[in-house]
């Protein structure tokens, strides 16, 4: 079918985007026990849901921070403060796995697959080490008892 001069055709929404990269530690704050509950036993039950690119310290009290890592890299539509969130099907059909708001530095993430738990008891100055870590370190600390090898 033509279309006539004064006929547009329909916009698609654009996105200015983000690709943040696997192994990226995101943050979630859980304001209370009942919470922290619910993201520890079914943190892909819970999705989308909505983390912090930096450890939200300092927290409250009775607040707990659970800490997770992407497991691939993610890309996300960047979105100002003043813009609502755009809906799922219109985020998959541009191959985006979440948005992230561009004020607060927050992502939400559509995708359970894309985020693993490391410590679900995050607390300033102390490290959660991987079980690969340990391994990565010893194999170092031979290599330098044996420089031969």
């Amino acid at each position: 079918m033509k279309r006539r001069a004064g006929d547009e055709a329909p916009q698609e929404a654009s996105f200015a985007t983000v690709k943040i990269p696997a192994k990226t530690m995101i943050y979630l704050e859980c304001s209370n026990a009942e919470e922290w509950a619910r993201v520890v036993t079914g943190l892909g039950s819970l999705m989308p849901i909505s983390f912090a690119l930096r450890a939200p310290w300092p927290v409250n009290e009775s607040a707990r921070v659970v800490e997770c890592v992407l497991t691939r890299a993610v890309t996300v539509a960047v979105l100002p403060s003043h813009e609502f969130a755009p809906a799922h099907a219109t985020l998959d059909a541009h191959a985006l796995d979440g948005f992230q708001d561009e004020s607060t530095q927050r992502i939400t993430l559509f995708d359970e697959e894309a985020v693993n738990l490391v410590d679900d008891d995050k607390r300033p100055g102390l490290t959660q080490a991987f079980i690969s870590d340990m391994f990565n370190a010893m194999s170092m600390h031979g290599a330098q008892a044996h420089p031969e090898l």
